[in-house]
């Protein structure tokens, strides 16, 4: 097999470095189980340290990926090998910022009764779950109950405040609001 300039490098050390890591595993899988451990004690702790060592390798490489992602996207650039934020980058900051202040505390609005019954219903995805929280506490903030973790109903006026909060933070296309004319059971609809 023939290899490019410091490839062969590269895997043998590596391979040495993996076993060197393998290694300080083992050893601490067994200071940690103690004398006289069961070989399923001991094969716990060394699972155990492999999956920290794993988790923290993955950790690592979203960091990287993301320093990456934000230098492409122009938001930070390196000069004399020191780290500038750009202004796209000050803006994105702000940005950020407004979401977070938004999305720590639910928004009070102000709370105004309706005779029509409104019913609240959201599928925001797992990466904005923060962002459900906060319409959550918000919701219940605004005097609605909760008939299901994401369907919310009750009489309170939507305030135009909460919709405006709402298109901040890009949820739109998650939420739907509907108005109850009749209520009831079938039998009552009738």
């Amino acid at each position: 097999m023939k290899y490019k300039h410091g490839e062969l490098t590269i895997k043998l050390l590596e391979a040495v470095k993996s076993g060197a890591e393998l290694t300080v595993d083992i050893v601490t899988a067994f200071l940690e189980s103690g004398y006289g451990a069961s070989y399923g004690k001991l094969t716990r702790n060394l699972d155990k340290r492999v999956d920290e060592r794993e988790a923290l390798a993955l950790e690592r490489q979203k960091i990287y990926a993301a320093v990456a992602r934000l230098k492409k996207s122009g938001y930070f650039e390196v000069v004399d090998q020191k780290w500038k934020i750009t202004g796209s980058g000050l803006m994105k900051l702000d940005e950020l910022k407004k979401i977070i202040r938004t999305r720590m505390t639910p928004q009070t609005y102000k709370n105004q009764e309706s005779s029509i019954i409104k019913i609240v219903m959201f599928d925001i995805p797992e990466k904005l779950s923060f962002a459900r929280r906060w319409l959550r506490n918000t919701l219940s903030n605004l005097g609605f109950i909760m008939m299901q973790k994401s369907v919310w109903i009750g009489k309170s006026k939507i305030p135009p405040e909460f919709l405006d909060d709402i298109k901040k933070l890009r949820l739109e296309n998650f939420i739907e609001i509907i108005t109850v004319n009749k209520s009831g059971n079938i039998r009552k609809l009738r």
